[in-house]
């Protein structure tokens, strides 16, 4: 009965016996988003480091080295150790008393030049997005410096597609300064149904060197698949087209023509973007050339965007206007949640022969001609018309007797073909045809006053009255007439 009591007793005392004492190292400052190096050590009968869990430790650090298995002596006592490279994810107090590890503090990151704080925010993109969606995973840094610099470690994660935009910054505040740092992760899931995704390294850089580095939360999404009649090929973004040239085509038989249009894919990286690629069709009027075709692709704040540009050549044929020819586009509306179907048109240039080029060439040298004269002849009336009425302007003017106001008359007359010296009341008469609405009879009392019966009026009011007509009825072109004289003159 003793031994029973014996043997129990040593059965309840032996698993505490035969624990391993656990215990992590840590360097004394903690900084988000430095790394730095731990040692994990094990020591007793049931130590085993090599299949022990690290998941407590990986809620407060990202992992990014394991070193191996090591057995060494502490005090000459055989121990286990195993050399961690941990990347702090978060600042504040943590503990791990499992490990030993109690009342431990990682710090905000900090500029290492201002001693400054450095704050990294995420936003996750929209729920539910169409599979090959383009989705923005908003990354925010507020920082003392102007001039950084986030880099993406390469991905590997064969569902998805990712791209990193330029940085959108602004100056926040003066004193101290602040600068905020705007970035897009622009996300492409490949893959329908519940997906996840640990995103890669971020690295904080500036002037050239990695001061930080951070590890973006993980990422859970439900990707709607694509409808199943759509063709692989389809893209899902907004297509849409540029024609680059030629926008009227006129080719003579036998002559070599290209047409270049530009595709363009907005929410559509490269990678999923396989062009088919179009060829026009062969008629009477054209043999199509093999087609030429290069690849572009711009990441932007505002999103990623393909574009293919494409040289259709051809040699012409025969003399006539092609057949109307059409591209058709299709593409996957992600907004509208529908496929769209929009044919492309294509310029239809005219194939002349030579003879038929040449009778074209004689056309457009006749009218040429043609239209020359007529500008001359527009040109020497206007001309004409300025010195007149310049002349007309300058003797009323400087006007000293009646003359010359009569002389003043006689240049209107003689430009506007009303004879070479019509009668006082004749001149009036052709003037109210030009100008209807003036009212000329205190002017013309005035005038038959001075000139005909000899009575006593002041002629400077007469010419400021005649001024005021020509005025009012030459505008603004009594500037252009001014002008004109000069040009003429030179």
């Amino acid at each position: 009965m003793v031994a029973r009591l014996q043997l129990g007793l040593l059965l309840l005392l032996l698993p505490p016996l035969l624990q391993a004492e656990i215990r992590l190292q840590l360097p004394a400052q903690l900084e988000q988003g430095r790394m730095v190096q731990a040692e994990l050590l094990a020591s007793g009968p049931g130590a085993d480091l090599l299949h022990l869990s690290l998941a407590p430790l990986q809620q407060i650090f990202y992992i990014a080295e394991r070193g191996e298995v090591e057995r060494v002596l502490r005090s000459g006592q055989p121990i286990q150790r195993r050399r961690l490279k941990l990347l702090p994810l978060h600042s504040g107090p943590f503990s791990l008393p499992q490990w030993q590890l109690s009342d431990h503090q990682i710090l905000p990151a900090s500029d290492p030049a201002t001693g400054e704080p450095i704050e990294i925010r995420f936003t996750a993109p929209m729920t539910g997005p169409w599979q090959h969606q383009q989705l923005a995973y908003q990354i925010e840094v507020l920082t003392p410096q102007r001039f950084i610099r986030l880099q993406l470690a390469e991905a590997h994660d064969a569902d998805w597609i990712m791209r990193l935009s330029p940085a959108h910054s602004e100056l926040l505040q003066q004193e101290p300064r602040r600068y905020r740092h705007r970035y897009r992760l622009w996300l492409f899931p490949l893959q329908a149904g519940e997906q996840s995704l640990q995103l890669p390294l971020l690295s904080y850089l500036h002037d050239g060197v990695a001061t930080h580095r951070f590890y973006p939360p993980p990422l859970t999404l439900s990707v709607k698949p694509l409808p199943a009649y759509l063709p692989d090929s389809t893209q899902v973004g907004r297509v849409s087209v540029q024609r680059l040239s030629p926008r009227f085509g006129l080719l003579r038989s036998g002559e070599r023509g290209e047409l270049r249009l530009k595709i363009r894919a907005d929410g559509v990286p490269s990678a999923l973007w396989s062009l088919p690629l179009p060829e026009l069709q062969r008629s009477a009027a054209i043999e199509p050339l093999p087609v030429r075709a290069r690849q572009q692709e711009v990441v932007a704040f505002d999103g990623v965007t393909s574009s293919y540009t494409l040289s259709l050549p051809f040699d012409s044929a025969n003399s006539q206007l092609w057949d109307t020819q059409s591209l058709p586009l299709e593409y996957f509306d992600p907004q509208q949640g529908k496929r769209v179907t929009r044919p492309l048109s294509l310029p239809t240039p005219w194939v002349i022969t030579a003879w038929q080029g040449w009778g074209v060439l004689l056309v457009v040298v006749v009218m040429g001609i043609w239209l020359a004269r007529k500008v001359m002849e527009w040109w020497q009336v206007q001309h004409r018309m300025a010195r007149a009425y310049l002349q007309a302007w300058h003797l009323v003017e400087a006007a000293e007797e009646a003359a010359d106001l009569r002389r003043a008359q006689s240049c209107i007359a003689a430009v506007e073909g009303w004879g070479a010296d019509p009668g006082l009341d004749n001149w009036l008469g052709h003037w109210q045809l030009l100008q209807p609405q003036q009212e000329l009879s205190d002017w013309q009392q005035g005038m038959q006053a001075l000139c005909y019966r000899g009575e006593t009026i002041r002629l400077e009011t007469l010419s400021r009255q005649m001024q005021a007509m020509l005025r009012q009825r030459l505008g603004w072109r009594l500037r252009w007439y001014r002008l004109l004289t000069r040009l003429a003159a030179v």
